[in-house]
């Protein structure tokens, strides 16, 4: 084999190692891209789940309340009985002072402790009259929307250790669709004896919690987020909530649109 041949084929075999080097490099570079992409998604992944696991913190909390809200803070002054008129609201005093201090009157905003029992009314279209469905003591903050209306309007005004019932229309309880075992349709009836009153502090503001990306309106993911905060095996909203609060039907929940507590007004434009 001559000179010439011998450098050709050295040269040929030169450029060949040099494209396999080339080619290695690249093969490396596309596996490093793809361990580091990999990686970010990890961390990507862990990060939402510890996004969720954060949100789950205050579920319990806000879960029989978020239940109940329906409508926002309304004020309505008591008297000895109100009309008992169709869909409205009847107030009946039984026993107690019916006179008080502001300290110990029931005001919208104020954090009460409440002991009632809860039967279907005798007038009520629906279910079994007369049977009591539940009884106990519940803590909550008044007039601000986190119960049925019946309850932000009938317990404004009452005094500190009296005895009152609340006749609540269906309208102003738990609707057509009802509530676990009370059937839509349902008037209430409450034996309520109010047994502490907390002046209330500033109106905390849900809303702005759930909003994780801060774009002013609440999607179905970050209020799934939020149903998520105590039960990671919660994978569904509950059944009518977005037929509920999202009144202008474009997928999402506006402030405007959100009956949980939410401050005073929606936040600013520079806070989004």
């Amino acid at each position: 084999m001559s000179l010439r041949w011998l450098i050709v084929l050295a040269a040929t075999a030169s450029a060949a190692e040099l494209k396999v080097d080339q080619l290695a490099a690249d093969l490396q570079r596309a596996r490093d891209e793809l361990a580091a992409f990999e990686s970010s998604s990890a961390k990507h992944l862990a990060w939402l789940r510890a996004e969720v696991e954060k949100a789950s913190s205050a579920f319990e909390v806000e879960k029989r309340e978020a239940a109940l809200a329906k409508r926002e803070q309304a004020a309505f002054e008591v008297s000895d009985v109100e009309d008992s008129g169709a869909g409205q609201l009847k107030v009946t005093y039984n026993s107690g002072p019916k006179e008080c201090t502001d300290a110990d009157r029931v005001k919208v905003g104020d954090q009460i402790s409440l002991r009632y029992t809860l039967k279907i009314d005798e007038s009520s279209a629906t279910g079994n009259k007369g049977m009591q469905y539940d009884s106990g003591v519940f803590d909550t903050k008044i007039g601000v929307g986190r119960v049925i209306p019946g309850w932000d309007k009938g317990l404004i005004g009452l005094c500190k250790n009296a005895k009152w019932t609340l006749v609540v229309p269906p309208e102003m309880g738990y609707g057509s669709k009802g509530m676990s075992d009370i059937p839509g349709g349902a008037t209430l009836n409450f034996d309520v004896e109010v047994i502490s009153i907390t002046v209330g502090g500033p109106e905390p503001n849900l809303f702005k919690e759930i909003d994780f990306n801060e774009d002013g309106k609440l999607s179905t993911t970050e209020l799934l987020m939020h149903f998520k905060k105590q039960n990671p095996d919660t994978w569904e909203l509950p059944p009518g909530l977005m037929e509920n609060e999202d009144k202008d039907k474009d997928n999402h929940v506006s402030w405007e649109e959100f009956s949980g507590p939410k401050g005073n007004k929606p936040p600013a434009k520079d806070e989004l």
